[in-house]
Parts: C-alpha cells; structure tokens; sequence
C-alpha cells in the first residue's frame, strides 16, 4: 500500500460542502490550479479548521496527498481572514456571487486568478464598492480564461478615435463605423468608461472607485451573461441577491 505524501500550499477558499456527519469538502485555489481537500470533523466546536469553511479566507494548508481517493487537511494556518466582510450585506453576497462564478466556471486543476481575486477580497474588506469590485472580478475571470476585451481602440478597425459602443462578441471597443457596419447603437459614455474601468490594471486608485450604480449593474450583468452564454452555463442564484444588496 503506498503511503499518502505529504504537501503544502497557500490557497484561497471558495466553497465548502458537508461529506459525512461532521466533515466537509473544501474547494481551494493555488498556484497548481483548483483542488479540494476532505477535512475531517470540521463542523466540531473544536475544530481548528473553521476558516476551511469562509469563501474568501487565504490559507496555508498541509495536507495528505494520495493518488487514488480523497486528499485529506492535516493541519492550517490562515494568512488572510476574510471573515470581516460577513458583516456587511452586500459584502457577504459578493464573495456569493465569487463562490457561484469560480465553481461554474472552473473545473479541479484549471488554472484561477487567486492572487487577483486575493487582492479584490482585501479591497473589500477595507470599504471598497462591492459593485465596482465585482466589475473589476469579472474582468480578472475573463482574462484568465482567455477571453480579451479591447478597451484601448476598436476591436475591428484597430483605430482609437470616434470610440462609440462595445460589443463583447466582437472583442471590446467599436468606432462609430464599425458600430454602424454592425448595426449597433451608440452607447453612453458613461458605460463606456465603466468596461474600459472594469479590465484596468489594479492600483489603489482603481480599488478604491465607486461606480455608479444603475450602469454599472447594467455592464456586470452584460460581462455576467456573455460568459454564461460563452461556456452556455445557467442562470446564477447569487446575482438577483447582489444586485439587490446594491441597488
């Protein structure tokens, strides 16, 4: 019989379900991608593994690797407690909506933006906009996921003046032409700027926007259901309650 190995790896926690009476499986995010873990007795008042079952906590995690059955948590150290934005509504149902997205759109071993998502967390728990950040979200999914939007200049024509509307089957930003070659109306300014915000780098200064609300909740759900159509997934139960939390 081979004995289980030995491992260790810093992760990010996204879901928990129960297996067995008192025990529970744990998807995480590390370097090496999604893996789960069976954590025994984690539902015990005692039970040192607790943060195993907050989306959002960073982890250090040993545990016993085994090529055949289920990897099993041997021991924890949480690097980062994202427990502090439970208090909050609207926080709370982000990091639902986070738990919903990241588990239909990524399978065990698929690569995952955790360092990114890792940040945006941060971000929220010290006040950062729920609804901008998600925005911010939805553009690190695309990104790791191999889909690019262009924000910098017309997807079709490659020219940067006379930016008008967006179409996220063709790619990103249209100039007037290529959105009149397309049939496609104008849009707004405003929600122009808020897909050019959304795939921007990450700086204190982008973490700490508050977007408005009415278009910004109009281009989440855009980017939300082309990615649903894209990979042709159901509807989310978590987004009706985000978009309410912040209305």
């Amino acid at each position: 019989m081979i004995k289980p190995s030995e491992r260790s790896e810093k992760a990010l926690v996204l879901s928990s379900s129960p297996y067995s009476e008192d025990s529970a499986l744990v998807t995480l995010a590390g370097k090496e991608g999604l893996f789960s873990l069976l954590v025994r007795g984690i539902y015990k008042p005692s039970s040192p593994f607790k943060p195993l079952l907050i989306t959002g906590n960073v982890v250090s995690v040993d545990y016993r690797h085994r090529n055949t059955g289920l990897n099993t948590a041997s021991s924890l150290q949480v690097d980062f407690d994202a427990s502090v934005a439970l208090a909050s509504y609207s926080s709370s149902c982000f990091l639902q909506l986070l738990e919903e997205m990241s588990l239909a759109l990524y399978r065990y071993g698929d690569s995952y933006p955790y360092e990114e998502v890792e940040t945006l967390i941060a971000a929220l728990i010290h006040g950062g906009d729920p609804l901008s950040l998600a925005l911010l979200l939805l553009a690190s999914f695309y990104r790791s996921l191999g889909l690019k939007i262009e924000t910098k200049e017309c997807v079709l024509c490659q020219k940067s003046q006379n930016i008008v509307s967006y179409s996220l089957e063709e790619g990103g930003f249209l100039c007037a032409e290529c959105a009149e070659k397309l049939s496609l109306p104008s849009r707004p300014k405003e929600e122009l700027y808020l897909l050019k915000f959304a795939f921007s780098s990450f700086t204190p200064e982008i973490l700490a926007k508050k977007v408005p609300k009415a278009s910004g909740k109009r281009v989440l759900l855009e980017l939300i259901e082309h990615l649903l159509s894209y990979f042709d997934l159901g509807k989310l139960r978590s987004l009706p309650l985000f978009l309410e939390a912040v209305k």
